[in-house]
């Protein structure tokens, strides 16, 4: 049929909670007065570096405040700098250039809408439609306009930290009404909720006595959990089966999966079906397509993604090897997975699947999206390695600052315009700013390798950078961040380590780290599965008489307060 009144256009990937009337009654008031306003766009107020911003989609909006006209609209993913064109400025007395906002997918559109993207058929992406609207808005007289929203919540799931991130908001219930334990249709679907947000399925779920669910854990119905698992930030779907000493942290169990006794999952995600059999480890940042098995006694690497479909690069090697030349017929559909040639050197000898290697599934992905713009593809296919690049970028960048800033006796305010300018350049929050100054203070010690030398390093640094540091590690959990960034520092220092007391004494002197951070961080330790988690408890073992000092200082404040 043909669209002939207005319409909402939202992405299908979008969770919100938004009321739309006030929008539309603004838009449709607007309409009547102007029928050159073709859409209003839904936009949310997000500060930078929050974990509900995508970085991919980070954009930066020139827009008049009189009537909320769109002027200028550009992505910032992957560019260092941004360019305004000069006549918005000539022609209008006020702009508002707006680098806190998120676009939600959400426009109201006019019946225009559909015609315009029939007529120019460049238009592949809603951003396309939006650049080619304000690109020749002076020729159609066309224009877009802005509603912006404050409280509700609105947030696509267009990657895994983005699925990430709304997984934990809805935990957290910041998406209510859609939250687990709301009314569903059926009890299959219903949940009931204890502190500290943990949900339980309402059908059929057996937890054995010893198993220790954290904190932020959903359990879907009919599933099953065995003696002494751990789990901790996870969700479990429905029909799971969890053997017996059992770690799960951080990660995302889909529906009717098999996990076996004895293996540790750990920040992954482990899809529709999947199998773990005995003593599996799965590290940091897996994925396991629907279907895969594992183990028994694997270890699958951090950063590894798995399936039952062949990567191409591998199934086109294996035909060239058969046909000769390569010139031989396309593979099958059944070719597509061979049990002879799973990769069961990875994955176990009862494993299922095949390792697809990085270059594997960017290919892929770049094919799923050969219609798009190339530059928003090239973006897409070289997100992993831009991310890990920028934060080693990030990190340099304030290793520098800190570096000259200290050898210069720069003053703070100044290093903190440096910071911040790479702060935002890079879009990191102002917890990673803390732990990076601090990391980078430890590392850009110049002393002799003794430890006289290390310690009077440390309290003219610290005592330096006392304010800097106190400018983004205000609160208590950025302050246990830096304690973390520190630990990781000892571990990989010899001289570090034995004076991580010292450091701790330095830090709370200073009153630049306070004592619920200090005691929060000591009893924080890993899951056991951590490989490091033998010296981190010895370096809890140097720090237990400052601990012991600060517990036996708090008992005598409380006495002399009786």
């Amino acid at each position: 049929g043909v669209i002939k009144s207005d319409f909402i256009l939202v992405s299908g990937d979008l969770v919100s909670n938004m009321k739309l009337q006030k929008a539309l009654e603004e838009h449709k008031k607007r309409r009547k007065n102007d029928k050159m306003s073709v859409m209003t766009m839904i936009l949310k107020e997000s500060a930078p570096g929050h974990r509900s911003r995508c970085s991919e989609e980070d954009m930066i909006a020139a827009i008049d405040p009189k009537d909320n006209r769109l002027l200028h609209y550009q992505m910032t993913h992957n560019h260092a700098k941004v360019s305004f064109p000069t006549s918005i400025f000539l022609e209008n007395r006020g702009i508002h250039l707006r680098y806190d906002l998120l676009d939600c997918h959400v426009s109201i559109c006019s019946p225009q809408v559909t015609q315009l993207f029939t007529d120019n058929f460049d238009y592949q992406t809603i951003y396309d439609f939006i650049r080619g609207i304000l690109i020749s808005e002076e020729i159609t007289g066309h224009q877009i306009h802005t509603y912006t929203v404050t409280d509700e919540y609105a947030i696509r799931v267009s990657n895994l930290q983005m699925y990430d991130a709304v997984s934990k908001d809805v935990i957290h219930r910041w998406s209510y009404p859609l939250v687990p334990d709301e009314k569903h249709t059926s009890r299959e679907e219903s949940y009931t909720i204890s502190q500290p947000n943990i949900y339980l399925g309402a059908v059929n779920v057996s937890l054995a006595r010893s198993c220790i669910l954290s904190e932020d854990v959903v359990i879907g119905s009919h599933c099953s959990i065995g003696e002494g698992t751990q789990i901790r930030r996870s969700v479990i779907g429905n029909g799971c089966k969890i053997g017996c000493n059992v770690i799960i942290k951080d990660s995302y169990v889909w529906n009717n999966v098999s996990i076996g006794d004895d293996c540790c999952v750990i920040s992954s995600i482990l899809c529709d079906g999947c199998i773990l059999e005995r003593n599996v480890n799965v590290k940091s940042g897996c994925l396991l397509s629907f279907g895969v098995a594992a183990g028994p006694d694997s270890t699958l690497e951090e950063n590894c993604r798995f399936s039952r479909q062949r990567p191409k690069a591998k199934l086109a090697l294996e035909t060239d090897n058969v046909n000769g030349m390569g010139y031989g017929n396309e593979p099958s559909d059944d070719e597509y997975e061979d049990i002879s040639n799973y990769d069961k050197h990875i994955l176990g000898s009862e494993g299922i699947g095949y390792l697809w290697p990085p270059e594997s599934y960017k290919e892929y992905n770049q094919d799923e999206n050969d219609n798009m713009d190339g530059d928003d593809s090239d973006s897409d296919s070289s997100q992993n390695g831009m991310e890990i690049d920028d934060e080693d970028q990030f990190h340099s960048e304030v290793c520098e600052s800190i570096r000259q800033g200290f050898a210069d006796k720069t003053p703070i305010e100044n290093v903190i315009y440096e910071i911040n300018g790479s702060k935002f350049a890079y879009n990191r929050t102002v917890a990673d700013v803390a732990q990076s100054v601090v990391l980078a203070i430890m590392e850009c010690n110049s002393a002799k390798a003794d430890n006289s030398s290390y310690l009077s390093y440390y309290k003219e640094a610290f005592g330096f950078y006392k304010a800097l540091i106190e400018n983004y590690a205000k609160e208590i959990a950025a302050q246990i961040g830096c304690l973390e960034a520190i630990e990781d520092h000892c571990l990989e220092n010899s001289i570090a380590f034995q004076l991580i007391q010292r450091i701790l004494l330095i830090l709370y002197n200073f009153e630049i780290i306070e004592e619920p951070a200090i005691q929060r961080w000591f009893v924080n330790l890993p899951l056991e599965c951590d490989e490091t988690i033998s010296q981190r408890k010895q370096l809890r073992e140097l720090v237990q008489p400052f601990i012991k000092w600060l517990n036996e200082a708090e008992e005598e404040s409380s006495e002399d307060d009786d």
